[in-house]
């Protein structure tokens, strides 16, 4: 949990899920996140059905994952659980398992 912790404070994007607030200890119990409508996976047939809306969300993933590689990271569990829309925008979460380039 902290690794992922480190990681999102670390990203300044908009596409990257922000961690709001946690613990503070070395081995944090919670961490908390702005609350997501909905996850990808929940709306898979209203993307499939609407190509601009899907480009938007694809669009979106690639920047949150651009942003990272040029940090440096390599997020290793893109999955739609993990594809999050937050207010105006989709954003990418679960930082925890990722990778060093």
């Amino acid at each position: 949990m902290r690794r992922e912790i480190d990681v999102q404070q670390a990203f300044s994007h908009r596409n990257i899920m922000p961690i709001v607030d946690w613990d503070g200890s070395d081995k944090p119990s919670w961490f908390t996140m702005p609350i997501a409508q909905y996850i990808v996976e929940d709306h898979h047939r209203d993307l499939a059905s609407d190509e601009g809306s899907l480009i938007g969300m694809l669009d979106d993933v690639i920047s949150a994952l651009r942003y990272a590689h040029k940090q440096g990271y390599v997020h290793r569990d893109v999955a739609p659980q993990n594809i999050l829309f937050l207010e105006d925008r989709w954003v990418l979460a679960d930082w925890g398992s990722y990778a060093g380039l």
